[in-house]
């Protein structure tokens, strides 16, 4: 999948979906990659562990974003009444 630079507000709007739903599989693998390190190599610092906390945080705006945009757009038509449909 490449991203680009998208031209309709609604491709905008699922572009920051589909990275909130990338960032939620690596937040949810990054966890099990710290803890297994962490419980096979005594020296590896258990700190680094939060780390993971930072594609939670990301999908948690990406996902915000997503849906302000999601609704600016349903109120967009809405307030246009479904200008330009034949």
């Amino acid at each position: 999948m490449v991203f680009s630079a998208a031209s309709e507000p609604a491709e905008q709007a699922a572009n920051f979906r589909v990275a909130g739903i990338v960032l939620v599989a690596v937040g949810l693998g990054l966890p099990f990659l710290f803890i297994a390190m962490a419980s096979t190599i005594s020296a590896f610092p258990k700190g680094v562990i939060a780390v993971s906390a930072f594609p939670f945080l990301l999908r948690v705006g990406f996902l915000i974003e997503h849906r302000m945009r999601s609704k600016q757009l349903a109120e967009r038509e809405r307030s246009d009444g479904g200008a330009g449909r034949g």
